[in-house]
């Protein structure tokens, strides 16, 4: 063994040990920012969605609030809005609101357009409402098709219980088989 081979091996043991270094360094800062959310943090933003929704309830509903029209809609369009959820984001920048319109296709798309429309007034409105809020969430309309996927499960649960009646004899008969 010469006088430079542990001189080598110490350098690459020292080069290991600060690779090693490295990698917990950056694995204990992933961790960190990657941690999930805290509950007084998840508590807050749950309280915060309700209170949205509650309060764009009343701006659409009109309770003591009136909107100005940019885009003419019929009355029962903006009746037949209604707020099922709101979902914000984890810095409680930007609100996913989800709403519901009743009516054929041609009024939901009228509702839907009213609403991208005067999304800045609704928000204008919003915060007047919720002033004790340091910041007001901007919004973000989704249209849901709630009623379509009802519809369509009710109509499911129709034909599994349709043939579910007419298949019955041979559902038991093929039990049996594979139990005997």
């Amino acid at each position: 063994m010469t006088t430079s081979e542990p001189l080598q091996i110490e350098e690459k043991k020292k080069k290991r040990e600060e690779a090693d270094l490295l990698i917990r360094l950056k694995n204990s800062i992933t961790t960190y920012l990657t941690k999930g959310e805290s509950t007084r943090h998840e508590i807050y933003r749950k309280r915060l969605e309700t209170e949205i929704k509650n309060a764009l309830q009343s701006i659409i509903y009109k309770k003591g609030i009136k909107l100005n029209y940019k885009y003419h809609i019929d009355e029962d369009i903006i009746d037949g809005i209604s707020v099922f959820q709101v979902q914000l984001s984890n810095d409680c920048s930007v609100a996913k609101v989800l709403v519901e319109i009743m009516g054929d296709s041609i009024d939901a798309r009228q509702g839907y357009i009213w609403l991208r429309k005067n999304c800045k007034s609704i928000r204008y409105k919003l915060a007047q409402l919720i002033k004790h809020r340091k910041r007001v969430p901007f919004l973000n309309f989704i249209l849901s098709n709630l009623s379509e996927q009802t519809q369509l499960f009710c109509e499911m649960e129709n034909i599994r219980e349709y043939y579910g009646d007419m298949f019955k004899e041979d559902l038991e008969n093929h039990q049996k088989q594979y139990e005997g």
